[in-house]
């Protein structure tokens, strides 16, 4: 049997491991949800609109692996789980909103530059990919480089394409997107050719295996925690705008797998904009499943049958759960996977049940819960995982300036000589009151956060970097 630290990849992040471990952990360790039918569903975007802890992202990160290509040795149709071409599309890459500049780009441009460049680095991986292609469509992404992809890359393909031996009619389209002549054939300032444009992707990517084609969106508490209050706001204005452009983007088997919280967009908003263009929902995990990808995460990490149940020690079932709802807000695959995790590390110790129980705990906060000191700084916020904390006045100004200095033992005296503190014991003092708010474990001799050595000096630990 291998060793734990040899096999701990069942229990990582997905967004940590490779690809090829993705698609094991996928294999292996995977049930799939209600969630993945509905992601995987070709025919319409969805809004999912959802909660800490719903295992959104998991399901995203699986949907954006099934992109398997057909091989020009077996056309069979594929079967299901069906394969879209998908990139992502986080807020970072969306339209400013207020631009008038004609030079600026719409969201449909900036989705079908991402088509394209998607298309052509697909092909240079697997050239062979090139020979299921029509002239026509192979004329469209000629076109589609050059309009939406900056002018190098379009001349770049070009000459890739020479490189492979183009047939005499693939080498008179080559030439008229030299002496750009195929920009008479192609048009894409109204609703029509918009719709013209889709229809031809969508044959170009059937041709390539993929059954549709949708921009991810992921955007997670996490991203809505760390924004100023401005940022927030541009935000939510440009998933609004987003949502609304849907009328025109969404097709049958093309447009957009969209994920947000819901501090970010309200069911009742987004079926105001939506009306009915797309699906919206909401998703829990079953538990049943949870603890079934928790069992099978153990046997792909031991070699070996192993349950979770039996892991955890006696009587602490609730203790942890209540901690796993603190954390994520609700049970998901990646509270399975840390408790599997820490279950399996203190499983062969010889100490006593309540110490593992402890060092469970610890593990949980301390990986799974950083500290946050929320951005809008007239609000006295600290979020530990998904939970808002508040601090009064004295312990936030100890608190912020600790949290400035993150990382670095900051001495008693230091905070005497800024009036933070009057004296050490005044520092004991609001060192305690601190820890009873942002501190998960009851036993203060052994804390998460918040660390004093008596007499000489304090510091935060486990903390976000922002």
């Amino acid at each position: 049997m291998s060793s734990y630290p040899q096999q701990s990849w069942p229990f990582r992040a997905l967004d940590t491991l490779r690809v090829s471990q993705q698609r094991d952990w996928l294999t292996h360790c995977y049930v799939r949800s209600g969630l993945d039918g509905v992601l995987l569903d070709a025919q319409r975007s969805v809004v999912i609109i959802a909660q800490p802890g719903s295992g959104l992202s998991t399901s995203m990160t699986l949907l954006q692996l099934q992109n398997p290509l057909k091989s020009p040795m077996n056309a069979e149709p594929i079967s299901e789980p069906p394969s879209f071409l998908t990139f992502p599309y986080p807020p970072e890459r969306w339209p400013a909103l207020g631009h008038t500049s004609s030079q600026s780009s719409t969201h449909f441009e900036l989705i079908m530059g991402a088509f394209a460049d998607k298309c052509i680095e697909t092909l240079k991986e697997q050239p062979e990919q090139l020979a299921l292609i029509p002239l026509i469509s192979h004329e469209f992404l000629i076109w589609l480089v050059r309009r939406y992809l900056p002018q190098r890359r379009g001349t770049v393909w070009l000459h890739t394409l020479e490189q492979h031996d183009p047939d005499l009619a693939l080498r008179q389209v080559i030439t008229q997107a030299r002496n750009n002549e195929l920009d008479q054939l192609y048009t894409d300032s109204d609703p029509q050719s918009i719709k013209g444009q889709i229809e031809e992707c969508l044959d170009l990517a059937q041709c390539l295996g993929w059954q549709g084609v949708y921009a991810i969106a992921d955007i997670s508490l996490i991203d809505w925690i760390n924004r100023t209050a401005d940022e927030r706001t541009a935000l939510r204005d440009g998933m609004h705008d987003l949502l609304q452009q849907l009328t025109q983007l969404q097709r049958p088997r093309f447009g957009f797998k969209i994920g947000v919280p819901s501090v970010l967009l309200s069911q009742e908003d987004a079926q105001s904009l939506l009306r009915d263009r797309a699906e919206i929902i909401t998703y829990a995990w079953s538990e049943d499943k949870l603890w079934q990808i928790a069992d099978r995460m153990l046997v792909a990490a031991s070699g070996q049958s192993m349950s979770l149940q039996e892991l955890l020690p006696p009587g602490s079932g609730d203790e942890l759960y209540a901690d796993v709802y603190e954390i994520w807000g609700q049970m998901c695959p990646a509270a399975m996977a840390a408790l599997a995790r820490y279950a399996w590390e203190q499983h062969t110790l010889d100490i006593p049940q309540s110490q593992k129980v402890r060092a469970i705990r610890m593990k949980l906060y301390s990986n799974h819960a950083p500290l946050r000191r929320d951005p809008q700084l007239n609000q006295p916020i600290v979020w530990r995982g998904a939970k808002p904390l508040t601090l009064n006045q004295a312990q936030l100004r100890l608190f912020d300036f600790l949290w400035h200095q993150r990382g670095r033992f900051v001495q008693t005296e230091e905070l005497i000589d800024l009036n933070i503190a009057t004296s050490d014991d005044h520092l004991a003092k609001l060192v305690s009151r601190i820890r009873q708010v942002i501190e998960p474990l009851a036993n203060a001799k052994m804390p998460v956060y918040l660390q004093r050595t008596p007499s000489q000096g304090i510091w935060l630990e486990n903390c976000a970097f922002r």
